[in-house]
């Protein structure tokens, strides 16, 4: 049984001393000098020149970025900007198309109706409450005189 338990921590033992070795015994980094390294250039004077760029190329050509405009919203398109294709540039802020915006000024307006209904229905319960309380204190002056 003692055997057992020996053959056991021989291993976890000798894996210490090793770690602890090496430890003691490791050599300190060398410090090397560093040396700047320099390159010939060969330099000439260029003319300043107007020069308009033209491509010349064959085969298949891809965009770098493309972009997909989802629609947030619904309605008529009423307005698009003549400029508005495939591959066309604008500024921020350039307007694009124009949304007819009837639809939206009537859900305004339902939604402001609903409003004023919700506001009379409030006032039409705080009068109940004023009515039933009045008729609460009137019920009580009545028991006490009975």
């Amino acid at each position: 049984m003692k055997l057992k338990r020996l053959i056991f921590f021989i291993p976890i033992l000798l894996g210490i001393l090793v770690f602890v070795y090496l430890i003691v015994n490791k050599s300190k980094p060398k410090n090397i000098a560093a040396e700047e390294q320099t390159s010939l250039v060969k330099t000439f004077d260029v003319k300043k020149l107007t020069v308009i760029p033209k491509i010349i190329g064959y085969g298949t050509a891809e965009p770098g970025k493309t972009w997909k405009a989802v629609s947030e919203v619904s309605g008529k398109v009423v307005w698009i900007n003549d400029k508005l294709d495939d591959g066309s540039f604008f500024k921020e802020g350039d307007k694009l198309l124009e949304i007819d915006d009837s639809i939206y000024k009537l859900k305004v307006a339902q939604y402001n109706a609903e409003i004023k209904k919700i506001e009379a229905n409030i006032l039409e319960l705080k009068a109940k409450e004023k009515t039933i309380r009045n008729h609460l204190s009137f019920l009580k002056r009545f028991l006490s005189l009975t």
